[in-house]
């Protein structure tokens, strides 16, 4: 999908260096317009796509969860939940540290509280799954040679300000436009691991619960949250 930006980069930049004497570098003045375009196009088709991993987990996590772990986490969490001031922080940390019925405090109720378990559906679980699959799939495909064409464009910037073949305010322009979106990208990745490792906590409550059949399931939510964490590390904010 964003092979194309990295191409028009490197054509541009042969180019340049053949013509030195018209432009020296590529440079957000220097290089013609449809290739400025195509990099932010793909900076912009890069934040969606980890979005919509985001969203992915998140509809994973809603779907993982039992409806006792919901209920636990929510009494656990208080007037925050009540309120909805940081009730959605308060409830996946909860889910997360696996506090189904803990939150009471003491063995009663985390007796009366482990009775609302519902067993999680397998086959609601199964397209979300999926789906956060497929999503991160495409990110992390993408993700590199976009990164790579980042780091390229910076390269030039940086050296076309040093020859003053582009202005400080354009150069900084760039540059804060780059590591806005590799910021949403960290943030989208973040909530992604966070998501993910709620819900395999869910899950294996739900084994621990009595029912089978988890075992792949909460491999897969391991997977993901893992290469969640993998894509974020690669990501460097300059």
């Amino acid at each position: 999908m964003f092979r194309n930006r990295f191409l028009v980069l490197a054509l541009v930049t042969s180019a340049v260096a053949g013509c030195a004497s018209l432009s020296p570098v590529v440079t957000r003045n220097a290089v013609d317009d449809g290739a400025m375009q195509v990099a932010i196009h793909d900076d912009q088709g890069l934040i969606a796509q980890a979005q919509a991993v985001e969203r992915a987990s998140r509809e994973l996590l809603l779907r993982s969860t039992m409806k006792g772990a919901a209920l636990g986490a929510a009494a656990g969490c208080g007037l925050a939940a009540m309120s909805g001031g940081g009730s959605s922080k308060c409830i996946t940390g909860a889910l997360a540290g696996g506090a189904i019925g803990a939150v009471a405090g003491n063995a009663a109720g985390k007796a009366a509280i482990e009775k609302r378990v519902e067993i999680v559906d397998l086959s609601r679980i199964m397209p979300a799954m999926r789906s956060a699959d497929g999503e991160m799939a495409r990110l992390t495909a993408d993700m590199p040679s976009v990164l790579k064409a980042q780091d390229a464009e910076i390269a030039a910037l940086d050296k076309a300000l040093a020859e003053g073949t582009v202005t400080m305010d354009a150069h900084a322009a760039r540059l804060a436009e780059i590591r806005d979106t590799r910021r949403q990208l960290i943030d989208a990745l973040s909530l992604t691991e966070k998501q993910a490792r709620a819900a395999r906590a869910a899950l294996i409550s739900a084994e621990d619960a009595g029912q089978d059949g988890l075992a792949w399931y909460v491999l897969r939510t391991r997977a993901l949250e893992t290469e969640a964490v993998s894509a974020r590390e690669a990501i460097t904010l300059l």
